[in-house]
């Protein structure tokens, strides 16, 4: 399905299979796992994610993509006008965390 280009959908939250690979016996202590599982989900295509917690989720997502990711504004901050291409052209989960730390005449 990804390799033809349709979005993949990952429904996995709380789910039995993610406590049986977990080792987590209670649906509502496995949102880490499911936070793993995610991660594995969308480095292997998934584009749509559905979970119970949605904020953990995202910050699990972002922090990974953070350090995961190379970073396009590699050796760029001196050049301001490199450097708002280059923000600009984020994936949208680090482009959106990175607002705060963008200077104020980029907002």
């Amino acid at each position: 399905m990804v390799s033809m280009g349709y979005p993949l959908l990952c429904a996995v939250s709380r789910k039995r299979f993610v406590g049986a690979v977990s080792g987590v016996a209670d649906a509502n202590a496995r949102d880490a796992a499911t936070q793993g599982v995610c991660i594995a989900a969308i480095e292997n295509g998934a584009r749509i994610l559905r979970v119970h917690d949605v904020a953990g989720c995202a910050q699990a997502i972002n922090s990974y993509w953070a350090v995961a990711q190379k970073d396009v504004r590699q050796a760029s901050w001196g050049l301001a006008p490199t450097w708002v291409t280059a923000w600009t052209t984020l994936p949208v989960p680090f482009a959106s965390s990175m607002t705060s730390l963008s200077p104020a005449w980029c907002r």
